[in-house]
């Protein structure tokens, strides 16, 4: 999490840096005064944004305590201020797969493959795509998976969004001026994330056995004649 903190600022820093340079070029007037009110805002933006994030998933843990989830969603840390809360675990699914929630609501819930060999995640995630109407039920989950899934893909994903009568796809949550529907948002995340680890690792579970009569089938001796 701190690498990715680390790189996200770098990016910051460099867009900031861009912006400079870019008033710089476009005006060849730009005095120092311009540029610093540029930085301030641009910090004052970012230390909002940072506000905003924190206190989302401060609400995040409030509502996930007690809910019947397999991965440690409850040990969210209290400086936690990324747009991603990413969770796996050893026991789930062989660890082959992470589970993402996101305070972006095209991303509100994401599976990812984890540093697996790419051949066999694309071959998982292609049989998922294939039977998703068996394991993602639009009923539950109120909407339908979206699959991100292709054989050069160094990850393949699934992503679940909300309904949009909860809210409008790429919205952020941890905006104030969304702060009004947050409450149903993370309702929604939070009752649809019990529902996601129960189907991928049913659709794992599956799919491993399919692999397992597969292999018996080969290695069957043929009957003598």
């Amino acid at each position: 999490t701190s690498s990715r903190t680390g790189e996200e600022q770098d990016k910051s820093d460099k867009k900031l840096l861009d912006e400079a340079i870019e008033l710089t070029a476009v005006t060849s007037v730009a005095s120092a005064e311009d540029i610093s009110l540029l930085v301030a805002n641009r910090e004052a933006d970012s230390a909002g944004a940072h506000i905003g994030r924190n206190a989302y998933w401060v609400s995040f843990g409030r509502k996930i305590k007690g809910a019947n989830v397999k991965l440690a969603w409850d040990t969210v840390r209290g400086s936690h201020s990324s747009t991603r809360l990413v969770r796996f675990d050893l026991d789930f699914c062989d660890d082959r797969v992470q589970v993402v929630a996101s305070c972006k609501s095209s991303n509100a819930i994401s599976i990812e493959t984890r540093d697996g060999d790419q051949n066999d995640d694309f071959e998982w995630f292609s049989w998922l795509k294939s039977n998703q109407k068996k394991y993602f039920s639009s009923r539950k989950i109120g909407s339908n998976p979206h699959f991100k899934v292709a054989a050069e893909n160094a990850k393949q994903m699934i992503r679940f969004a909300p309904p949009g009568e909860i809210v409008a796809p790429r919205k952020d949550l941890s905006t104030p001026e969304h702060e009004a529907v947050r409450s149903d948002y993370l309702d929604w995340v939070v009752k649809v994330l019990p529902v996601v680890e129960d189907s991928i690792t049913r659709a794992f579970e599956d799919f491993n056995s399919l692999d397992i009569v597969k292999e018996a089938t080969q290695t069957e001796p043929e009957n003598s004649p």
